[in-house]
């Protein structure tokens, strides 16, 4: 979900012409075995400092859940 969050994010931010990430931002949950940092939370950070897909941050909380 975490593409999902990022682009809802981003549109608020542009349909509220929050150029700075001041009045909307992102909240990840991740499970411990889900930051191993491959796969789709990899690809959402590669992705994080292109002009047009930026959300100028995101908390990320991870828990952990002793799963992986």
């Amino acid at each position: 979900v975490d593409p999902v969050v990022q682009g809802k994010t981003r549109a608020e931010q542009f349909y509220r012409g929050d150029k700075f990430g001041d009045k909307a931002m992102s909240i990840l949950l991740h499970g411990d075995a889900a930051f191993a940092g491959q796969g789709v939370v990899y690809e959402t950070f590669h992705l994080s400092d292109l002009p047009a897909y930026t959300t100028h941050g995101t908390v990320h909380i991870i828990c952990n859940n002793q799963v992986g």
